[in-house]
């Protein structure tokens, strides 16, 4: 009877943990690592993506991590953004029946900015200055830590099909030419929920 009430207890602890487990399905995940001593201007960093394993609408965050007792000396920290994509060829229009009826026509929409065709692929390019910020206006840390805070600073969202491969490009616009007490940079990339 007693290994009867350990085995169910054991069973919907496992259940339970299964249930409240984090379901964010990251496509992209990666930190760089900064010198903590000083991120000189001059330095950038270059995160690769390969290849994304779906079509979505994908939302991309900077996160950095800022030391704690470092001598971080400004409440923000203003980033460049530069993104590159190069999107596989779209496959070509399949030929419809002139018997079967339409009964949805899709109206052609004009773009801000349309993607350049390069050698049979298409190439999407984008650039944001992010202000990442570190306190509040009352002089608080916005995050928690005991050696390390991380901040995440969402990007725009990007619709991009599957097996688009990406560069990301991330430097620092302060106008000190060497900033302190920033640890790692990070770029993570994930499907947005709504599309699943």
């Amino acid at each position: 009877m007693c290994s009867r009430r350990i085995l169910f207890g054991s069973v919907m602890g496992v259940l339970l943990c299964a249930l409240t487990a984090c379901v964010r399905d990251e496509a992209y995940l990666c930190f760089m690592p900064v010198d903590l001593s000083g991120w000189d201007k001059t330095e950038s960093l270059d995160f690769r993506i390969d290849s994304l394993p779906e079509s979505a609408l994908y939302a991309p965050q900077l996160l950095v991590r800022k030391a704690v007792a470092g001598n971080y000396p400004y409440q923000s920290l203003t980033l460049e953004v530069r993104q590159r994509w190069v999107l596989p060829e779209p496959p070509p229009p399949q030929q419809r029946n002139p018997s079967e009826r339409t009964y949805l026509v899709s109206l052609p929409q004009q773009r801000s900015r349309v993607p350049r065709v390069r050698k049979n692929r298409l190439l999407l390019e984008r650039t944001d200055t992010v202000v990442c910020r570190f306190m509040t206006p009352a002089g608080d840390l916005m995050a928690g830590g005991v050696s390390l805070s991380q901040y995440a600073c969402p990007l725009p969202p990007l619709s991009l099909p599957r097996g688009a491969e990406g560069r990301i490009v991330v430097r620092h616009l302060m106008l000190k030419e060497v900033v302190p007490g920033i640890s790692d940079v990070g770029i993570s990339l994930s499907a947005s929920p709504s599309q699943h």
